[in-house]
């Protein structure tokens, strides 16, 4: 006999939606048949639609628009993974703006 124990984990969005975030709201936006779950700068959240989010929740990761707000989202991914136990990753787009990473 063979036992295989799995562990999911709590679903990222869910987690977040459940906190309060100083300075930033989390929203659920439904979209053609789905639904996106957004992180908002708490002044900016949007009545009706998506607007003009700063980062999206998918499964294991949170996609980062404003990389403004990169210390904000570092704290919640760090609340998340120490509460949790689970890792998760921050993506975002350099700007050519920013300063370049150095591969060694």
């Amino acid at each position: 006999m063979r036992v295989l124990r799995e562990i999911s984990p709590p679903k990222l969005y869910e987690w977040a939606l459940s906190k309060k975030i100083p300075g930033l709201k989390v929203k659920s936006v439904t979209e053609g048949y789905g639904e996106g779950y957004y992180i908002y700068a708490e002044a900016d959240v949007p009545w009706f639609g998506r607007g003009h989010p700063i980062a999206e929740f998918m499964s294991s990761e949170i996609k980062l628009f404003q990389t403004v707000y990169f210390e904000d989202i570092e704290r919640l991914a760090q609340a998340y993974e120490s509460e949790t136990g689970h890792e998760i990753t921050i993506r975002y787009w350099q700007s050519p703006k920013d300063k370049p990473l150095k591969i060694s």
